[in-house]
C-alpha cells in the first residue's frame, strides 16, 4: 500500500463515521408554536440530561431531547482503528458546564453552556507530522522484510495500522489539548415538554468539528 494514498484517506476524516448530521436537520421545519408555560426547571433538566448523555457517549439518548427526535448514527462505528481511538478518547473527554441562568427568548427558553473536548485537530497533526516518519523508521529497522512490505514492495497495510496506533496511541498521551466552544441553546415547548434545538455551534461541540 502507497504511504500517500493511505494518508490522503486517513487524515479527510480520522475514519470516524459518526452521522451526526441530523442534528442540523432537526433546526427547519418547526411548526409548534412555543409557549411559556412550565417552570424554567424543567427545560433546565432537558439540557443536562442530553448533554449527559453526549458526555457519557450516548448519542441515541440524546437525540430523544432534541426536537424531532433526530437519528444520531449512534450504532455506527468507525471506519479504521485509528478513528476509533480518537472518536472514544474524544468522547472521554467532553465535559460541559452551565453559563448563566435558563431566560426567556421570542421564541421559548435558552440557556448558554459551555462544551470542552479533546482538540482533535491537534491529534490529527500530531499523526500529520509523526507517523509517516515512524512508518519509515521502522520499516528500515524490521528485519523482517515480508512482514513490512508485500509482493509488489508496497507497504502492507497491517503494517500501516500497527504504526498507526501506535502512534495515535502516543499522540493521546503526549498532547492533551482541549477547546471550549460556547453554545447557545434554544429550547422550545411542544407535545407537553420542553424540546433542544440543535443548531450549528452545538453540532461543532459534541463532534469535534468533524461535521459542520
Amino acid at each position: 500500500m502507497k504511504v500517500s494514498r493511505f494518508f490522503s484517506g486517513l487524515f479527510g476524516l480520522v475514519g470516524i463515521c459518526v452521522a451526526l448530521s441530523a442534528l442540523w436537520l432537526s433546526t427547519y421545519g418547526m411548526e409548534a408554536v412555543p409557549a411559556i408555560i412550565e417552570t424554567p426547571e424543567a427545560a433546565l433538566e432537558q439540557v443536562e440530561s442530553m448533554m449527559d448523555s453526549f458526555c457519557a457517549g450516548d448519542y441515541a439518548a440524546a437525540g430523544s431531547y432534541l426536537y424531532g427526535r433526530p437519528d444520531l448514527g449512534a450504532d455506527r462505528e468507525a471506519a479504521e482503528e485509528v478513528g476509533g481511538l480518537i472518536w472514544e478518547a474524544f468522547q472521554e473527554s467532553m465535559t460541559y458546564e452551565l453559563v448563566g441562568e435558563c431566560y426567556a427568548t421570542s421564541n421559548g427558553l435558552a440557556q448558554n453552556i459551555r462544551v470542552t473536548t479533546l482538540d482533535i485537530s491537534v491529534v490529527t497533526g500530531y499523526l500529520e507530522e509523526h507517523a509517516r516518519v515512524n512508518i519509515e523508521t521502522r520499516a528500515l529497522a524490521a528485519e523482517d522484510y515480508d512482514a513490512v512490505f508485500d509482493e509488489n514492495d508496497e507497504y502492507r497495510p497491517e503494517f500501516i495500522q500497527e504504526v498507526l496506533r501506535e502512534t495515535t496511541l502516543q499522540a493521546l498521551e503526549e498532547t492533551d489539548a482541549r477547546v471550549t466552544t460556547e453554545v447557545t441553546l434554544n429550547l422550545v415547548w411542544n407535545e407537553e415538554q420542553w424540546w433542544v434545538i440543535s443548531n450549528e455551534m452545538l453540532l461543532k461541540a459534541v463532534s469535534g468539528g468533524i461535521v459542520k
